[in-house]
């Protein structure tokens, strides 16, 4: 089943995220530091140092090391992994300092409001039923990315494959951003015409009574279904599947059953022992006769 769109098709994903928050980090590793490569150290103490909101003791849990152990310059790298891994900091350092091991952090911001610009289709409460951020969330660039495409595919389903989504940061005190979703939502992507290929039983007409999906006309504007939306389309698919099989199902009830015999018919007599020299001396079809209570041929009697 083939389906024309109009309005240029599908114009692609949103044009990028810019987020308007600027980190400028030249870190190797996200935002873990590496440790200068040095023999390794007696951990005596494990200090944590710029976090705000988190307690150091998590930290240090995170970091899995051990007041006591001996760290390698790898460990001390690894702890700054295990850190900056859990997505709650944009920058973290582990280095000795004096016979102690020092974890300076720095905490992605929290989110103090999300707003939304631009959309009409979809409303605010529809779309934030979409995202994963939430205030007073953690906020990362990657989660307001995954969201901005989260919009785009709520858009997608309502059939405006042209929206653009750009996610925009804007900084607040006490270390907050209000993040807003600044919205193009687009033309509608209309289904022109639909096709089918390979059917010959059935013609395209009676196939498109099967399906939900259906073309523009002059009635567009009261419905829905000549949207194109790729969920619906999978569902075409499952209705074609049933229609042909009802209708196999349909052809093969129709036909009539084979003919049945009296079981008699079919039957193959064999004579007892006392009547088997006689019935061998008379023919075979004149002994069927009699056996079955049939007019017997004249025995020239």
């Amino acid at each position: 089943m083939g389906m024309a769109l109009d309005r240029g098709g599908i114009r692609g994903m949103a044009r990028g995220a810019l987020i308007g928050l600027a980190v400028a980090l030249a870190l190797p590793i996200g935002g873990a530091m590496p440790v200068p490569a040095q023999t390794a150290v007696r951990v005596g103490a494990i200090l944590v140092e710029g976090n705000r909101r988190i307690p150091a003791e998590t930290i240090r849990l995170y970091s899995g090391l051990q007041p006591g152990q001996t760290a390698t310059p790898e460990q001390l790298n690894l702890a700054a992994r295990n850190i900056f891994a859990t997505g709650l900091f944009r920058d973290v350092r582990v280095e000795p300092r004096g016979g102690q091991v020092v974890i300076t952090v720095a905490e992605n911001p929290s989110i103090n409001r999300i707003s939304f610009e631009g959309n009409d289709v979809l409303d605010d409460d529809a779309l934030a039923a979409v995202i994963t951020s939430k205030p007073r969330h953690i906020f990362t660039r990657g989660s307001a990315e995954q969201d901005a495409q989260l919009i785009i595919e709520a858009y997608r389903r309502s059939g405006r494959y042209g929206a653009e989504v750009r996610p925009v940061v804007i900084e607040q005190p006490d270390n907050r951003v209000d993040l807003v979703f600044e919205i193009v939502e687009g033309d509608v992507t209309e289904v022109q015409g639909i096709t089918f290929v390979g059917n010959e039983k059935f013609s395209d007409r009676r196939l498109r009574r099967a399906i939900q999906t259906s073309e523009a006309n002059l009635l567009s504007f009261l419905f829905s279904s000549d949207n194109y939306d790729p969920d619906r389309l999978e569902l075409d698919k499952q209705l074609l599947r049933r229609f042909y099989l009802e209708q196999a199902m349909s052809i093969s009830s129709s036909v009539p059953p084979p003919p049945s015999f009296p079981p008699t018919a079919r039957a193959s007599t064999s004579p007892s022992p006392s009547r088997r020299a006689s019935s061998t001396a008379m023919a075979p079809r004149t002994w069927s006769a009699r056996r079955w209570g049939l007019i017997p041929r004249s025995s020239g009697r």
